[in-house]
């Protein structure tokens, strides 16, 4: 728990920083951040520093045991189902738009989304019950995730100011990791470190752009607006990576392996293959 309320506090530092950036760091006429910026430099350095601590977390943790399962708490489901309703609202409004402006990308992704949504509501419903949740429930948030990432690279394919962008894409790049790696828990490729290596960047980064745009439209004229959609799907990444987080580091995504069936036993009296053969 120590390393996720780090990521988040990380997160909201930074999203101070990056909220005044968005208001007074790039030129009026220019568009781009002077050289030598204090804002933009301490952010650079709190994000590498914030990347190095999980990389090293991530080689300390690299071949330990799974954890034994335990119970989740209450507030996990509070945090699970707020995420799982801001995806809902995000993809409403995706494929609102989408309609409106003739867009299939846009149609496509709000379905994929509402899809989504449904899927980790029902591994959310049995996820203290596994292995009863199905791997395919795991697998429809990454494709939605993959396609996000796609037209967020198509948005800014052509904008040379990386700096209005980037940390919003870093978000996008390690959600979809993180889905993947946690949807790995349910085809026998559970691997702690890698969800940790991929969801804490991914609430770090969706902390840092929400909450900077937040802030820079209350301080004044930022350089660029989020759309609502996009607010929600950085709540989304922020609150869903933080359940993934917890639920690893309570034993909840691993299903318990199968026991073995008790093979027959001629000197108990029991038949075998043999004894049916004419």
């Amino acid at each position: 728990m120590g390393i996720l309320l780090l990521a988040i506090l990380c997160g909201l530092g930074a999203a101070v920083l990056r909220g005044f950036q968005l208001t007074g760091s790039f030129d009026s006429e220019t568009a781009l951040i002077p050289a030598g910026d204090t804002v933009t430099i301490a952010l650079m350095v709190l994000s590498a520093v914030f990347a190095a601590v999980v990389i090293a977390t991530f080689l300390l943790r690299r071949g330990k045991a799974a954890p034994q399962p335990k119970t989740l708490p209450k507030a996990w489901l509070v945090i699970e189902l707020a995420a799982l309703a801001a995806l809902a609202l995000s993809s409403s409004f995706d494929l609102a738009n989408g309609f409106t402006e003739q867009r299939v990308s846009s149609i496509c992704l709000g379905f994929l989304g509402l899809a989504g949504a449904a899927s980790l509501l029902m591994i959310t419903k049995r996820i203290n019950a596994l292995p009863s949740a199905a791997g395919f429930w795991a697998t429809v948030p990454v494709f939605w995730s993959c396609l996000m990432m796609i037209m967020e690279f198509w948005g800014h394919a052509g904008n040379p100011v990386r700096n209005t962008y980037v940390y919003g894409m870093f978000a996008t790049v390690f959600c979809t990791l993180a889905l993947y790696a946690a949807a790995g828990f349910f085809f026998g490729k559970a691997n702690a470190g890698r969800v940790f290596l991929y969801a804490l960047p991914g609430v770090y980064f969706a902390t840092l752009t929400l909450g900077g745009a937040l802030l820079a439209e209350q301080l004044g004229q930022p350089i660029i607006q989020l759309s609502t959609a996009s607010l929600l799907r950085y709540a989304f990444i922020v609150l869903h990576l933080s359940a993934v987080v917890i639920a690893v580091q309570y034993g909840r995504l691993t299903p318990p392996k199968p026991e073995p069936e008790d093979e027959p036993n001629p000197e108990n009296g029991e038949e075998t293959e043999y004894d049916k053969a004419p």
